[in-house]
C-alpha cells in the first residue's frame, strides 16, 4: 500500500491521499486501509518513515565506505552530502511534499522531530571524533544543517539548482558548521 502511496503522491498531490482512495487504488476495502494506518496522518507517518529510513541507509552506506579510509572532514562532508542529495534526488520531489503535509498536522510533528534525530544522531556519531565541539553543540549544527538540506532540496526539485551544485552547497556548509 504503500508503494500506492508513493505513487498517488508523485502523480495527484498530498491532498489527493486519503485512506479511501488509497484503498479503492488498491482494491482493497476501506477498512483495512484504516485498520493498517488508522488515520491519514497515520499513513503520513508510515510514508515520512520509510522515507526518512532510505535516507539514513544512504547516509550509513557512506559512513561504512568511508570509516576504512580515515577521512577527513571535507571528504566526509562531500560523502555525506552526496548521500544526502542522491537519496532525495532518486526518491523524488514527492518527499517534500510528505514532509509539508506533516508539518501540518499537529499530530505527526513529534513524530517527524524524532525522525529527523535519528539522522542527526548518525551524522553526530559519524563526525564528533573529526571536531572538537561539545555534543549538545554538534547537535545543533547538525540540526542546521538537515534544515538547510531540506530547504536546498526543494530548490533542486523545482530545477533552481543542479545535483551538483547541491552536494558542494552542503558539503561546504557542513564544513562551515563544524569549525569551532
Amino acid at each position: 500500500m504503500l508503494e500506492t502511496a508513493v505513487e498517488i503522491v508523485r502523480d495527484e498531490g498530498t491532498e489527493a491521499l486519503t485512506l479511501a482512495y488509497l484503498a479503492q487504488r488498491c482494491g482493497v476495502t476501506k477498512p483495512i486501509a484504516y485498520q493498517h494506518f488508522g488515520t491519514r496522518a497515520g499513513l503520513l507517518v508510515a510514508l515520512y518513515h520509510q522515507l526518512g529510513a532510505l535516507q539514513a541507509e544512504a547516509a550509513a552506506r557512506a559512513l561504512d565506505r568511508s570509516a576504512s579510509g580515515q577521512m577527513g572532514i571535507a571528504e566526509l562532508s562531500h560523502t555525506l552530502s552526496t548521500a544526502f542529495v542522491d537519496c532525495i534526488l532518486e526518491n523524488g520531489p514527492h518527499f517534500s511534499a510528505i514532509s509539508a503535509a506533516l508539518v501540518a498536522s499537529a499530530e505527526t510533528s513529534d513524530f517527524r522531530h524524532a525522525i529527523r534525530g535519528e539522522y542527526i544522531e548518525l551524522y553526530r556519531k559519524a563526525l564528533a571524533p573529526l571536531v572538537d565541539m561539545p555534543p549538545h553543540l554538534l547537535t545543533i549544527r547538525l540540526t542546521a544543517f538537515l534544515g538547510g538540506a531540506e530547504l536546498l532540496m526543494e530548490t533542486v526539485s523545482r530545477r533552481l539548482a543542479t545535483r551538483e551544485e547541491a552536494i558542494e552547497t552542503l558539503s561546504d556548509m557542513l564544513i562551515h558548521l563544524l569549525r569551532p
